[in-house]
């Protein structure tokens, strides 16, 4: 039923919306559901076009990355996690303007990076957000490959509840894959960091607790407003002996017995906020959140410079990942 933009959900069937009778969402109707990114959203929004019944105005969820109707945007929220909200605060940001895309949408993750062999840091073979700390990686052909998780965990911990007291931990679930991780030494900065964990690969899977070097505590402020920058990586070789390898990070925030994968309400994708014109290349760009690539003109551009523009002098050309 959802392949089909003029139909609806009702009672367990699948109808041609009827204005008549209630049953069914406007919601379902129209192409905001096709729609997986920011600008695409909003630059179809107004055009109901040969539908006249659903909603032409659309808006875009940046935290849930969903396209909604602007008459439904009570849709747009994320739900607490042991009492937190996300990083971003209480109330999701709804995005009707096309040009907030760029300066606007920044949405909740971590960065992952992928590495061929022979391996060159400004330039990345493929970029991406995700959402989840775990990776299972099926055998494959292709085994000289490093995978890097980047960007801030957020503790997010306040009142009422005070924090546990042997503070909060972070372990790295592995399985037959090469593993080094380095931590910001303190909040909101993005230099210097430390090695927390380096492990050699391993057949059987085991998790190991991050450390500070001296057993400083991983995060010396639990606040919100206090980000630590977190750069995790996996090298995947022929140790793998044609099985499956695994990299996940987990954490004790949550409360739950024995750790828990850490959700998206407490991880940011990277972000400088520095010169965004010393990336070389396209994927080097996206892999900071702060900048966009602009195909016209080959630059790497500062999403936040309302000044800069591509080639052909239009902003809304410039990609934001």
């Amino acid at each position: 039923c959802l392949r089909n933009p003029e139909c609806s959900w009702c009672e367990g069937r699948c109808r041609e919306y009827q204005p008549s009778d209630p049953c069914g969402s406007t919601g379902c109707l129209g192409l905001s559901r096709f729609l997986s990114d920011c600008q695409s959203c909003l630059v179809f929004s107004g055009t109901a076009g040969s539908l006249p019944r659903a909603p032409g105005d659309f808006g875009w969820c940046v935290q849930n990355e969903t396209c909604i109707p602007v008459s439904e945007r009570s849709a747009c929220r994320v739900d607490q996690i042991s009492g937190a909200f996300g990083w971003w605060g209480e109330r999701c940001r709804f995005l009707t303007s096309l040009a907030s895309c760029r300066s606007h949408s920044f949405v909740p993750g971590l960065h992952l990076l992928t590495f061929q062999h022979p391996r060159n840091d400004s330039q990345p073979d493929k970029v991406s957000i995700v959402r989840s700390t775990s990776i299972t990686l099926s055998p494959s052909t292709e085994t000289d490959v490093t995978l890097q998780f980047r960007g801030f965990l957020h503790p997010l911990w306040g009142p009422p509840s005070p924090p546990p007291p042997e503070g909060v931990s972070v372990w790295a679930r592995l399985q037959r894959i090469h593993f080094t991780a380095w931590m910001a030494r303190w909040p909101n900065t993005l230099q210097p960091l430390e090695v927390v964990g380096q492990w050699a690969a391993q057949q059987e899977k085991e998790s190991r607790a991050l450390g500070r070097p001296g057993g400083a505590q991983l995060f010396q402020n639990l606040t919100r407003g206090s980000r630590y920058l977190l750069q995790a990586e996996g090298y995947l070789n022929n140790t793998g002996g044609g099985q499956t390898s695994e990299m996940a990070l987990t954490w004790n925030r949550t409360a739950v017995p024995g750790g828990s994968e850490i959700s998206f309400l407490f991880l940011e994708p990277f972000r400088s906020d520095s010169s965004c014109s010393n990336h070389p290349s396209c994927l080097a760009c996206l892999s900071d959140q702060s900048c966009g690539w602009c195909y016209h003109s080959n630059i790497c551009l500062a999403r936040s410079d309302p000044s800069a523009t591509c080639g052909d002098g239009e902003e809304g050309d410039t990609a934001v990942g």
